[in-house]
């Protein structure tokens, strides 16, 4: 396949649940795993989705990358005869046999999980015939586009978020929805921020992998596009080659495996589709999150609408941040969190 040629993704074939599914989970019960993190990467088109699953042991240190889609399969048959591409079905699938076996599992969607407040108030006293208030009670341009999560991370990472409300992402947002609610109780509980009571077995929270990427690696951030050939980069790098280096500093942080995702996560560097290697990413976030909700900032910093507001936000900000959801990202170094442990039981 030459290198810039795109992989032409289909849905599964019929017996992917057989090959893939039973492979998986019997890997699973085999390893005895305690955690999975989820990491979804939404667009509008399911065939345009990334979906990555590590499992995790007992302390929350060490992971295997079990699945990494879309994919290639191991076979001799043509690209576009069996690509692999996520989808509603196996998204369920997954999280309702981690759920059977009990496994405490963070799934991370790279998508809004709510609109701005103020657009809905705006759309809703609208109407064609008449303004709804005068240009005096309007909210402002950026307020109307974007969440406060959208704002405060982007004074946080100097980059501009798309708004909510844009054609692209408000269409993928509108397919989380549908999603969210064919997942039905599968999904015990969704975090922005302010922690969770009990211990729910499947937790949703949403991120942002190009935010991670600039939080924790700044100088991967143009993993997405490449880099450009300019005076100060007489020698800019592919796409392709620097989500290669970026995988390669992730591997000195977070110990993994990927026996049996090889394959994957090296067409996930290779292709020009970012899907696939964002789906990985969001991943990371998942396993970030679930260490940081067992050993809070003694494993690492976070950003909580506390931490990017820099104080306690209000009832009012609390009530609008429950309505339009929060970007969870790490944003500290990771900590030594086995050393941590033995120094708090001596």
């Amino acid at each position: 396949m030459a290198e810039k040629e795109k992989v032409k993704l289909k849905v599964c074939p019929d017996n992917w649940h057989d090959v893939v599914i039973e492979t998986l989970f019997q890997a699973i019960k085999t390893e005895r795993c305690f955690a999975a993190a989820i990491g979804l990467d939404m667009a509008a088109q399911q065939n345009n989705w990334g979906l990555s699953l590590i499992t995790i042991d007992e302390s929350y240190t060490k992971g295997h990358l079990r699945l990494l889609l879309p994919h290639l399969n191991s076979n001799d048959a043509p690209p576009e005869e069996f690509a692999v591409a996520p989808s509603y079905t196996y998204l369920k699938e997954i999280l309702t046999r981690l759920r059977s076996l009990e496994i405490v599992t963070a799934l991370a969607v790279d998508i809004p999980l709510g609109w701005p407040i103020w657009h809905g108030k705006f759309t809703d006293g609208w109407t064609a015939k008449a303004m709804a208030a005068p240009p005096a009670q309007l909210s402002k341009r950026d307020v109307f586009e974007r969440r406060i999560t959208d704002i405060e991370l982007r004074k946080k990472i100097k980059s501009v978020l798309l708004a909510v409300g844009a054609d692209k992402i408000g269409s993928a947002a509108y397919e989380w929805a549908l999603c969210r609610d064919k997942l039905g109780m599968l999904i015990d509980a969704c975090d922005v921020g302010f922690g969770l009571d009990g211990k729910p077995k499947v937790t949703l929270f949403e991120t942002y992998p190009a935010g991670f990427v600039r939080l924790n690696f700044p100088e991967y951030v143009k993993y997405k596009s490449g880099e450009r050939k300019t005076k100060k980069c007489p020698n800019p790098r592919s796409a392709k080659n620097i989500r290669r280096k970026l995988l390669n500093k992730v591997r000195q942080i977070y110990n993994f495996s990927d026996s049996g995702c090889e394959s994957h996560i090296d067409q996930a560097c290779k292709d020009s589709k970012s899907d696939a290697f964002d789906g990985f990413l969001s991943a990371l976030t998942a396993w970030d999150y679930l260490r940081w909700q067992k050993y809070g900032d003694d494993s690492h910093a976070t950003t909580t609408p506390k931490s990017l507001l820099r104080r306690n936000p209000t009832t009012d900000e609390i009530n609008t941040i429950e309505k339009e959801g929060w970007i969870l990202i790490r944003n500290s170094e990771l900590k030594d969190v086995a050393a941590w442990q033995n120094t708090s039981e001596s």
